[in-house]
């Protein structure tokens, strides 16, 4: 049993190696904002500040990689655009959008769920 709690001790520890930051504008964006407004190629913009060395990321988008995968060093940070497809309907669609990063057994997803709406949905199919 003291084994076992030593292992998990030694796991647990690497995945507190590195901390992963992410945050979008969307986050802020008021429901009334016309930022929400978009077109039917849409770009969801986020940010990602690395604490860790040699850190590997990747980004969904509605748990879909849309990424290859990127290194990021100790206090690296980058801005990504991310791009969606609006469906050709009214009313607000949803994407969830995540950086996910990992190191050695563990990792981190950290998403945003951001809504979107299409205004002229019958204009985007012509």
């Amino acid at each position: 049993m003291n084994k076992l709690a030593w292992l998990l001790c030694i796991l647990s520890m690497s995945s507190f190696a590195y901390q992963h930051e992410h945050s979008s504008p969307t986050d802020n964006w008021a429901e009334d904002s016309l930022d929400r407004y978009q077109t039917k190629e849409a770009l969801i913009p986020i940010s990602i500040v690395n604490s860790g060395d040699g850190i590997p990321y990747y980004i969904e988008v509605n748990n879909r990689q849309v990424t290859d995968i990127f290194i990021l060093n100790d206090g690296e940070s980058v801005n990504i655009e991310v791009p969606v497809t609006m469906e050709d309907h009214h009313g607000g669609q949803h994407f969830n959008v995540c950086s996910v990063s990992s190191v050695g057994m563990s990792g981190a997803r950290v998403c945003s769920n951001v809504e979107l709406f299409n205004l002229y949905p019958s204009e985007l199919s012509k």
